[in-house]
């Protein structure tokens, strides 16, 4: 369920599922502060919070120095932290000519008995790590400030899971994230790619090269891919909508409404008629 790997404080992780149905989240106070040069923290005390919780920041503008168990940390625009509530000193000090712009956070993880479960990490995110696409941090933590209940835990799980991207991201090569990238974009509009050749235009690299990556980080062979996305439209299509076959087809990239049917069948074991009869008859 969940295991602390061993390290040093700001790098060792807590491996914990955040789609466990077993946990759910107990999430405390949390406001956002405008800081001036007034401001300072130094905090010892080991029960700091009445049960085991975390302490989320996130940074939106100026900056301040920050010192965790002595390790001295830029807590700027875009800094995202995790500190165990209890148990570690804490420092800070502003040190910018703007406003420290922070938005903080108490919560904790909480198992099927109701009882707090004693962690310092979240699985995929460190202690510290800087967000490379802070303004949709942002509107998913005014989200947590200004709801309560289960919609609230759930933009709670969102945000952890955006920085858990964000940090595995930010770990890719340049040519990574581009597949990454180039994964999205199949998904969004497949019809926008008819064939190998289309998706090779934005890569510098041979054909080649792009198969061999492709399939080393999602899998499979980008035609593959690109069949498969289609696949998945089309039942959604088939299900919802009431355009034709031949219009559907068309709709997703394929210049032969035979080829897709014969595509899909091999897929689903059905053709895109019997698919759709089916739905109807269920």
């Amino acid at each position: 369920m969940y295991a602390v790997a061993m390290g040093e404080f700001d790098t060792y992780m807590t491996n914990i599922d955040i789609t466990n149905t077993e946990l759910s989240l107990r999430i405390g106070t949390g406001i956002h502060q405008s800081l001036g040069p007034e401001w300072s923290w130094d905090h010892t005390h080991q029960g700091w919070y009445k049960e085991p919780a975390m302490l989320l920041w996130l940074i939106r503008g100026g900056a301040a120095d920050l010192w965790a168990d002595g390790e001295h940390y830029l807590a700027d625009r875009g800094s995202f932290f995790l500190m165990p509530a209890s148990g570690h000193t804490y420092r800070g000090r502003y040190i910018s000519g703007k406003p420290f712009e922070v938005t903080w956070m108490f919560f904790s993880f909480i198992d099927k008995s109701g009882r707090p479960v004693n962690i310092d990490r979240v699985e995929g995110i460190p202690f510290f790590s800087r967000l490379s696409n802070l303004d949709f941090s942002i509107r998913i933590m005014d989200r947590i400030l200004t709801t309560s209940g289960h919609v609230q835990q759930s933009w709670m799980l969102s945000l952890l899971d955006e920085v858990r991207h964000q940090v595995e991201l930010q770990k890719m090569s340049k040519i990574d994230i581009h597949i990454r990238q180039l994964a999205d974009a199949v998904q969004e509009n497949p019809a926008h790619f008819r064939s190998l050749d289309d998706m090779l235009n934005t890569f510098s690299v041979s054909k080649d090269h792009l198969i061999r990556m492709f399939k080393n980080q999602l899998g499979v062979t980008p035609g593959e891919y690109l069949i498969r996305t289609r696949i998945d439209h089309a039942k959604g299509l088939l299900l919802m909508g009431s355009e034709s076959i031949k219009e559907i087809a068309y709709r997703l990239g394929y210049s032969d409404q035979f080829v897709f049917s014969r595509q899909f069948k091999v897929r689903t074991g059905k053709s895109p008629k019997d698919f759709r009869r089916g739905s109807v008859h269920n």
